[in-house]
Formats: C-alpha cells, sequence, structure tokens
C-alpha cells in the first residue's frame, strides 16, 4: 500500500531484496492515490505484465475555500498563527514538508497556546496510533504531519486543512485538502507561500485549472479566543485481547451514576490498549470514578 512513497523514499533496494527471497510465480499489488512515471518505471522490476486498475477521483473541490497567504520565509510561524486567529480554526491537519518542521511547528502552537500534537515517520506504531486517535476524538486543535505520516488519515468534519509548506508536486496539494470539505461539508484550505514558491503556486493553479485567492499575512486579523478541545481522551492499558469492549468503558464511567452517558464521545478499542473520549467538563471526574473502580 502507499506504493509510490514506498518506492520513492529510499525503500526500492529493500523491497527488491524481500521480492527475492518470494516465490517467483508470486502475485503482487500495488497501491496508491497517485502513481507518477517514475514509480511505474521502479515497478516493472517487481511485477510481470501487471493489469492496470485506475478509478477516477470522486472527491471534489467545490466545498473546499481555497486560500493562499503570501509571507516572509522568516515569518511564516507568524502567518501560521495569524491566520489560525484570522480564521476562527479550532481543528486543523497542518502539513510541513520534513520531520523537522513538523517538530517546530508542533512546538510554537503549544507556546502559543493551542493543544498541537506531531505525527512524522520516527513515532513507532503505539505513538501513532496514540496521536492520531487523540486528534480525531476531537482532545487536539491541531495535528502537523508530514505527507507520508498522514497517509490514509481520515477525520470527519475536519475544519481545515493549512499547508504550512506548499508541496513540491501539485497532485500532492489536490490530496492534502481533500481531507477536509468531505460528503458535502465545507472546508478550508489554506496556504502559506514566499515569493520564492510562486512556481509552486503557478504549478497547483494549472493543476486546477483556476487560481487561487491571495491575501498577504498583514491582511489578517487576530480576532478570535482559542477554546480549548471539546473532549479529552482517556486512555485504558487494556484492549481487545484483554476482551475489554466499548460497552465496558461506557459502563465504568457511568456506573456510579455522576456521568451521563451523552458526554462520551468517540470509544476506539485496539488489541492491547483502548482511548474514549469524554466532555472536557467531565473528564477529571470520569478518570476519578475510574481509578477508583
Amino acid at each position: 500500500d502507499e506504493a509510490d512513497r514506498m518506492l520513492e523514499m529510499g525503500f526500492a533496494d529493500d523491497i527488491r531484496d524481500i521480492a527475492s527471497h518470494t516465490k517467483h510465480n508470486r502475485q503482487t499489488l500495488l497501491f496508491s492515490a497517485t502513481y507518477p512515471d517514475n514509480i511505474k518505471a521502479l515497478s516493472k522490476d517487481l511485477m510481470h505484465e501487471p493489469e492496470t486498475i485506475k478509478v477516477e477521483a470522486v472527491h471534489k473541490t467545490d466545498h473546499i475555500r481555497q486560500q493562499l497567504i503570501g509571507c516572509d520565509k522568516s515569518s511564516r510561524t507568524d502567518a501560521l498563527l495569524a491566520a489560525m486567529q484570522h480564521f476562527a480554526i479550532e481543528q486543523a491537519v497542518i502539513f510541513c514538508n520534513t520531520k523537522q518542521t513538523v517538530n517546530e511547528v508542533s512546538q510554537a502552537l503549544r507556546h502559543a497556546g493551542y493543544l498541537s500534537l506531531g505525527l512524522h515517520g520516527d513515532l513507532d506504531q503505539r505513538d501513532r496510533d496514540q496521536t492520531y486517535i487523540r486528534f480525531k476524538q476531537g482532545s487536539a486543535h491541531c495535528l502537523v504531519a508530514t505527507d507520508v505520516a498522514a497517509r490514509g488519515l481520515d477525520v470527519d468534519e475536519l475544519q481545515a486543512v493549512i499547508n504550512y509548506d506548499l508541496p513540491r508536486d501539485p497532485e500532492v496539494y489536490v490530496h492534502r485538502i481533500g481531507r477536509t470539505g468531505r460528503a458535502g461539508s465545507e472546508g478550508l484550505a489554506l496556504s502559506l507561500f514566499t515569493e520564492r514558491e510562486q512556481y509552486k503556486r503557478e504549478a497547483i493553479e494549472d493543476l486546477l485549472k483556476h487560481n487561487i485567492p491571495a491575501m498577504h499575512q498583514s491582511d489578517l486579523t487576530d480576532s478570535h479566543d482559542t477554546a480549548k478541545p471539546p473532549y479529552v481522551t482517556i486512555c485504558f492499558a487494556e484492549g481487545r485481547k484483554n476482551k475489554l469492549r466499548p460497552g465496558d468503558i461506557v459502563g465504568a464511567i457511568t456506573a456510579k451514576g455522576k456521568i451521563p452517558g451523552t458526554v462520551i464521545g468517540n470509544i476506539t478499542v485496539l488489541d492491547f490498549v483502548a482511548f474514549a473520549a469524554v466532555e472536557r467538563e467531565y473528564a477529571n471526574e470520569a478518570l476519578r470514578l475510574l481509578e477508583k473502580s
């Protein structure tokens, strides 16, 4: 899966090595949202007379408001924070091109009062799961991620996608912003850019076949108070393998009658760990009850 990234990010030799230990008559399936020509060439070593199945993209950008924000390279982070305020953003996925930038942007957002989570390739699977679930459960404002780490990310009614860095490939831009404005809901896609990135802007607009409205950082106004995320995620050190079920979690939190079941949000149960979202004002009481039960 994500065959283009697996072959593009330097894993081609490893994949060839693994394939060399398999039977000659194996079946090989490659899946990807994007599949450029250079990746097709690499895949010839792995496949023999393959069938190509292409599904036309059904996601449209009609419901996504796109906005470019011009800034200087040195003030990019300030522009991001100003845009969060100006557009009253309460939850967003923020894309960066490198994992170092992910860490720097996450830290800057936290210093500004946002609950921000970073997602990149250096995280182990357990931390990736926890980060993704916390964001999906509404207990964080921002998920700052690289493209590779965000593959497969699917959040219902995501308010906004922000390109802290414009991608080098215009198709990646379309793929990024397609995470907002799904199922007919309204979405917002903000993109920061400098004068030196004008060529990226032009490539994206050529692909979209229309211009994207642009404004400057100086046009942004600070008119929004940042509220805390609506939910807090509680983590349980047991999961499916321990026969823990969502109903058990609901029952444990509501057993004393002090907390109504309506304040419990998304519950995700994995093999050895589980996560439950509880409305913020009830979270401390829920944790206290769980620790005593």
